[in-house]
């Protein structure tokens, strides 16, 4: 989110002023700017998802909407309006994938700024400590589709591991992510249109072979061996030393609770996702833990226990194993939103002592509200 900027000079652009007209058309007194705030606020929402996001896979329409404030029928109005003046990606959005080609380049700028300022002052300091988030996005760009992009930072990659003394110590928790990363990369890059370079040359792809990434297990303080590219491509390393394990890593823990059948499916492991589920898996990367939690998640079968939710924090994970989600959630202090919220809330037993029994009884013998007369104990039945 820090890498997403603002229009200053948004008056002044075309794209902003067609926004306005149709917002005019839709609202005379209030659309225009109406309009421009949906604009931004959804540029907000792609952000929270990484760079894409697909209706309703990722994001449901309706909550998309409650984003903008408008109805649902307004807002596929709005995002088709957005895809003919080209603000989302028009062959993207035919497949309901949100995508914004200019927030992209956004990112990518602030990327490669954020790198450069951190790897020279990393380069430039007593202290050769790599931090986790630097690491893995570095990792991720030398993987990326475009040869350019995955020679620069393999390089970049290749300096950090030759000068620093040791690995990222979070690091060594965390799954080697480097083939789902390009994954990533290619799709993102299917759906941009900017990441035209010419193929590159023998040289260049030798180069990007041996500047690729150490296994996260390995103690980094000594760089890598280099890798023959035609050994490599001809499927001949076998003398390269193999992982001991394959960790069990976010990837897996998506896999396996879409394998349980919980509900709602994860269908795409997002960075923001990754990370989080990197976080937990560090502290618990028993697979048969997790595999318990989501047994009793699937059994609960609670709309708002969903995937994102456990992987908040740890504490809902625990409160889940505990027992203490096992019951629905009550109306508390709060006038009774969390029965609105998670639709789970059962209806309070009139036989019970406390106010909330009190006031059912009242409004159960209201002559307005069912039809029936008060009752005998009724609160005013002597005046009656």
């Amino acid at each position: 989110m820090k890498w997403f900027e603002h229009q200053a000079d948004a008056a002044e652009n075309k794209k902003i002023r067609k926004i306005e007209a149709w917002g005019a058309r839709l609202n005379p007194e209030l659309g225009a700017m109406a309009a421009v705030g949906w604009y931004f606020r959804l540029l907000e929402v792609i952000t929270r998802h990484g760079r894409v996001f697909r209706l309703p896979g990722d994001y449901d329409l309706a909550l998309l909407a409650q984003d903008l404030r408008t109805s649902e029928e307004n807002t596929v109005l709005f995002l088709n309006l957005l895809s003919e003046i080209n603000a989302i990606d028009r062959e993207a959005w035919q497949s309901r994938v949100v995508f914004c080609p200019k927030l992209a380049k956004r990112a990518d700028r602030y990327t490669e700024e954020m790198i450069k300022k951190e790897v020279d002052a990393l380069l430039g300091s007593s202290e050769k400590t790599i931090s986790y988030e630097l690491y893995r996005t570095i990792e991720m760009l030398a993987q990326h589709p475009d040869p350019r992009k995955r020679n620069t930072y393999g390089q970049i990659l290749h300096r950090l591991e030759s000068f620093s003394r040791q690995a990222p110590r979070s690091l060594a928790d965390a799954e080697h992510i480097c083939t789902e990363a390009a994954h990533i990369c290619a799709e993102s890059a299917h759906i941009s249109t900017y990441h035209t370079t010419p193929s590159p040359s023998p040289d260049k792809e030798a180069s990007a072979s041996v500047a690729s990434p150490a296994a996260p297990g390995d103690d980094a303080g000594r760089p890598p061996e280099p890798v023959d590219s035609v050994s490599v491509n001809r499927g001949e390393a076998e003398n390269e030393p193999q992982p001991i394990q394959n960790r069990f890593g976010p990837a897996n823990l998506v896999k396996l609770w879409n394998d349980m059948g919980c509900k709602p499916m994860v269908s795409e492991l997002t960075d923001d996702r990754r990370k989080k589920a990197g976080l937990r898996l560090r502290k618990r990367g028993d697979p048969e833990w997790w595999r318990r939690l989501f047994e009793k998640v699937r059994g609960l079968n609670k709309p708002w226990l969903t995937f994102d939710f456990l992987m908040r924090n740890d504490t809902n994970c625990l409160k889940v194993l505990e027992g203490n989600y096992d019951r629905d959630f009550r109306t508390g202090g709060n006038g009774g939103k969390d029965r609105l919220r998670f639709g789970a809330h059962k209806e309070k037993d009139r036989e019970d002592s406390g106010k909330y029994a009190a006031i059912g009884r009242t409004f159960a013998t209201d002559p307005g509200a069912g039809g029936a007369g008060p009752g005998e104990d009724s609160p005013g039945q002597a005046g009656v």
